[in-house]
């Protein structure tokens, strides 16, 4: 039978192949114990765990040693950050069958830090209006504290305490801030022991972009309830800026006042004066779920008067104390901290309407803000 050119039988190959398969099984040991002597001292699995253990010391000290401690701004800094309780007496609609017209004790609760011998700042939803002030130090008794000033506007208060168990924080340089830079949060969350958090600042914001009174530092360090009014600190326990909470529900992130920004007010506030604002003439509170169900409110929004000042422009508006005030002059208000915005916008000796909730009914008024310096 004819066959091709060229063709050999598959035996002809037989002692090509089995050539290379012996060279393959004879290489491939060799090299595998080649690359195994070389990526190992001594020859012994041991060293090379030992050199990997080498290696992960090694990042793991550099990773330490370009994060800031902050167990030591937490020693420096926590014993001068002060837990602020404030105390309120509000009325409760009693039965007018029995004439009954019961009180209701109510509490806030934030945070504080001594910025000069005796004196504290805190945040002013804190403590305007409260009957009784108490400041209590990490290293030092519960202590009575009086309110110097307040103001609505920025939220800003100052307490004196005749004792003192704290130096005063350090403040920290103008423009010494920047987008990236490490900082810590401290506080009281909830009225519980001292916090600490940190994180980055993440933007900041200018009074001027704001068009407000202050800017804000926005970081990720988290600003829990409770944490309003302490320090913003950099990595040397310096004063940055002023926690506020804002009652988002989001504590992802906090928000701090700059402290620059409003340390003129502080001192002014030192003094026991008020910046001149337009002025309604009441004190008002969050909603929590106790005083909803007190005064028959539905939902935690708005801002729960607690306080009418006689001859007041809110007194001749007729506003009473246990209103909660939903809208003002067009804005919807949340909170507190929405209706102080609000009136900081109305101008002086113009008619604005209000919108409340009286009774579980609603109730449109109108009020002429009044400029005060209280």
């Amino acid at each position: 039978m004819w066959k091709p050119p060229g063709l050999r039988k598959v035996k002809d190959f037989f002692p090509v192949v089995s050539a290379f398969v012996v060279l393959v099984f004879v290489s491939v040991p060799c090299c595998y114990s080649g690359c195994y002597s070389e990526n190992t001292s001594n020859g012994s699995p041991d060293g090379q765990v030992g050199q990997e253990s080498q290696v992960q010391t090694q990042i793991e000290k550099r990773f330490r040693d370009e994060l800031p401690d902050f167990t030591k701004v937490f020693r420096k800094a926590s014993p001068s950050v002060v837990n602020v309780e404030a105390s309120f007496d509000l009325p409760v609609v009693g039965d007018s069958m029995s004439g009954r017209n019961d009180r209701l004790v109510s509490r806030s609760l934030g945070s504080g830090f001594v910025f000069e011998d005796g004196y504290i700042v805190t945040c002013s939803t804190v403590v305007h209006g409260a009957g009784s002030i108490k400041v209590s130090f990490s290293k030092g008794p519960v202590v009575d504290a009086t309110l110097t000033a307040s103001d609505d506007v920025s939220d800003l208060a100052v307490l004196k305490v005749k004792k003192h168990f704290a130096h005063a924080l350090a403040i920290a340089p103008r423009d010494s801030i920047h987008q990236g830079d490490w900082v810590a949060s401290l506080g009281y969350p909830y009225g519980l022991s001292r916090s600490l958090s940190v994180g980055v600042v993440s933007s900041i914001r200018t009074k001027q972009e704001l068009e407000s009174l202050a800017g804000l530092i926005v970081s990720d360090a988290a600003v829990n309830p409770g944490c309003n009014g302490g320090p913003l600190l950099n990595t040397k326990g310096e004063v940055i800026g002023i926690n506020i909470v804002t009652h988002t529900g989001d504590e992802s992130f906090g928000l701090a006042l700059p402290i620059h920004d409003v340390w003129p007010l502080i001192q002014t506030l030192r003094q026991g004066k008020s910046p001149a604002h337009a002025w309604l003439g009441i004190s008002a509170q969050y909603i929590d779920e106790s005083l909803a169900d007190a005064f028959g409110i539905q939902g935690l929004h708005g801002a729960l008067i607690s306080r009418v000042w006689p001859a007041s422009p809110a007194a001749k508006a007729g506003l009473r104390r246990g209103d909660v005030v939903t809208r003002f002059g067009g804005h919807p208000v949340d909170d507190p901290l929405a209706l102080v915005e609000a009136v900081r916008k109305a101008r002086l000796g113009k008619r604005v309407y209000i919108e409340l909730i009286r009774d579980s009914k609603n109730k449109k008024l109108s009020i002429v803000p009044v400029a005060s310096n209280r």
